[in-house]
């Protein structure tokens, strides 16, 4: 199955309320509520390329590919390239000198 995968987009811009931050952006009330809800069956490539530019991202970084219990992931798939593994980060426990670093390294790719 693909899904699109806003929640991930919307944390990584630190915006928590997906539908808010999409209307915000110049989607309608009822296409983002379809896409914070992941009820979306089809995508217009205008939204394709607005959810784009708003993310700052390829179509690749929107979509999420979860196989289906009968279909076998295997790594001559195009889809496995679409596969997101779940990341959890504590902030806690990385050290503040390390925490600086990154910082940095972020200011600098801007």
């Amino acid at each position: 199955m693909l899904k699109l995968d806003i929640h991930t987009l919307c944390r990584l811009h630190n915006q928590p309320n997906a539908r808010a931050y999409l209307n915000k952006s110049g989607f309608s009330y009822w296409v983002s509520h379809k896409f914070a809800k992941n009820k979306t069956n089809s995508i217009s490539l205008h939204d394709l390329e607005l959810l784009c530019k708003v993310f700052k991202c390829t179509p690749n970084d929107l979509f999420e590919w979860i196989p289906d219990a009968q279909e076998k992931d295997t790594p001559d798939n195009p889809l496995s390239k679409l596969k997101k593994s779940k990341v959890e980060i504590n902030l806690n426990q990385i050290p503040l000198e390390h925490l600086k670093e990154i910082a940095k390294l972020i200011r600098e790719k801007k």
